[in-house]
C-alpha cells in the first residue's frame, strides 16, 4: 500500500522485476495477435515479454543521431500504423520513461494525453527511473507502470514492482477463480526472501 501510494497507484505488487511486470500487463491486457505500440528506446524485455504474450508489435520513431529521442508525435503516428495495418487501435501502448541505453527523460505526461485522446492505456516502464526521480503514474496520467527494484531503488534484486490504476488495477490483479486469494498474472507469489527485504530496507 505504501509503495503504491508513493508511486500513485491505485494498487501495486512486488515483482522479480520489470520485465515479469511488463509481460503480466501485456498479456492481462491484449489477445495473441492484437497489436500494441512500443518505443523505439524500449529494453529488449519489453519486445521479449510481447513476443512471449504473442502479440503484434509496432514500434515508434525517433529523432536522429545524436539524441535518438522519442517524441508524443511519434506514438501518434504509432496508433494510427496500427489502424492502417490492423483496422484498430492498439490494445496498449509502452512508454520507456528513461532509456538506458542514452538516458533520454520522455515526456510521458505528455505521450499520456496522446494515448488518452486515442483510447489506448499506457505503460510507464520506470525501471530507470522511479527510486531515482519523482515518478507517479497517477499525475503522469499512465495507467499501469513498472519499476525495478534491483535497479533504481538499488535493493539486492532480482526484485520490482508492478501497478495500475482504475478499472485496469481490477483487470491486472484478477484473482484466481479456483484460489480467491491468489493473483493469476502474479502466478500466486513473487519476490520472497532476502531480495524483497532489501527492496523494503531501499524504500
Amino acid at each position: 500500500a505504501q509503495l503504491a501510494e508513493f508511486l500513485g497507484l491505485d494498487r501495486a505488487a512486488i515483482t522479480m522485476g520489470a520485465r515479469e511486470g511488463k509481460f503480466a500487463i501485456i498479456h492481462s491486457v491484449a489477445a495473441p495477435g492484437e497489436p500494441i505500440v512500443i518505443d523505439a528506446n524500449a529494453h529488449y524485455s519489453t519486445f521479449v515479454a510481447a513476443q512471449r504474450a504473442g502479440v503484434e508489435v509496432v514500434t515508434t520513431q525517433e529523432t536522429c543521431y545524436p539524441e535518438y529521442r522519442v517524441e508524443p508525435c511519434d506514438f501518434a503516428a504509432a496508433i494510427e500504423e496500427c489502424r492502417a495495418k490492423f483496422g484498430r487501435a492498439p490494445a496498449l501502448a509502452v512508454l520507456t520513461h528513461v532509456d538506458g541505453s542514452y538516458g533520454n527523460v520522455t515526456d510521458a505526461a505528455a505521450v499520456a494525453a496522446v494515448c488518452r485522446e486515442a483510447g489506448v492505456p499506457l505503460l510507464l516502464n520506470a525501471a530507470y527511473a522511479a527510486g531515482r526521480m519523482p515518478v507517479n503514474a497517477r499525475a503522469l496520467g499512465v495507467d499501469f507502470l513498472v519499476g525495478s527494484g534491483h535497479k533504481s531503488f538499488a535493493a539486492s534484486g532480482p526484485v520490482g514492482v508492478m501497478g495500475a490504476n482504475g478499472e485496469w488495477a481490477e483487470r491486472l490483479f484478477r484473482p484466481s477463480p479456483t484460489h480467491r486469494n491468489k493473483c493469476v498474472e502474479l502466478l500466486g507469489c513473487t519476490a520472497r526472501g532476502s531480495n524483497l527485504v532489501s527492496f523494503m530496507a531501499a524504500f
